[in-house]
């Protein structure tokens, strides 16, 4: 269980690190006088979502978080026709959203385990 546990905070920390991120670019954009950084809001929204889902349920936001990086690592590879944007790409928005998904399907996997035995 304590492996689980910590799978989860592991998600969690690296979950608060984009968040940090797409604060200080939404911040910096309307500091800038730019009111489009508003726009780096919403995705904030949506990951703290996933952040509490991902606690209480890690196991199904796992299995979302995974498929979505699949999903954007194929947008990403079927859409971008220039060959130096791809691997910034990648790294930045679709291997986070994969890794997050991997480590809460791992702890939802485990979690599972141990209520059967």
């Amino acid at each position: 269980m304590k492996l689980a546990k910590g799978l989860k905070i592991t998600a969690l920390v690296l979950m608060s690190l984009l968040i940090a991120f797409f604060l200080f670019m939404g911040i910096g954009e309307m500091v800038g006088g730019d009111t489009s950084g508003i726009g780096h809001l919403f995705p904030v929204a949506i990951v703290i979502l996933l952040m509490w889902l991902g606690w209480k349920a890690p196991l199904g936001v796992g299995i979302l978080l995974t498929i979505l990086g699949i999903l954007y690592s194929a947008r990403f590879l079927i859409g971008m026709s220039y060959a130096e944007g791809i691997p910034f790409a990648l790294n930045v928005i679709a291997i986070p959203f994969f890794l997050f998904g991997l480590l809460f399907l791992s702890a939802g996997i485990i979690e599972r385990k141990n209520k059967k035995v």
